[in-house]
């Protein structure tokens, strides 16, 4: 789940959970905004090659990686995804993994779930 603390700015804070582990996040700042509130399925999340002035939003504190949203809901947004949050604060609607939070622990935290179940379920609030 990510748990919306605050919206302001064109962007939302919170915490990503996953159990009884929690990561601070941003989605937005930047292009259409927040992520819309709603169910979103996740079923892949890989490591991505790192190619400079291509994948340093994707890249945190150990490497670059991405987990896939897909709306449960109409929507005219895609490549909804979660990544650290690299380079600049803030993203084009995706959820934003904190530079202060280590971004590694989150991926493979997904990945464990992946391996159990094959598809998660994410509800963003408000």
């Amino acid at each position: 789940m990510f748990d919306v603390l605050d919206i302001s700015n064109n962007s939302k804070v919170g915490n990503l959970c996953i159990g009884d582990q929690q990561w601070e996040c941003i989605s937005g700042k930047y292009g259409k905004g927040s992520l819309p509130s709603g169910i979103y399925n996740l079923n892949k999340c890989y490591k991505l090659e790192f190619v400079k002035g291509e994948t340093e939003a994707y890249t945190g504190k150990e490497f670059a990686w991405v987990a896939r949203l897909e709306p449960q809901f109409e929507t005219d947004r895609t490549g909804l995804l979660i990544h650290p949050d690299g380079n600049k604060e803030g993203t084009l609607g995706c959820i934003g993994i904190s530079k202060k939070e280590n971004d590694s622990e989150v991926f493979y935290a997904i990945l464990d779930l992946l391996n159990d179940k094959k598809e998660l379920t994410v509800l963003v609030n408000k």
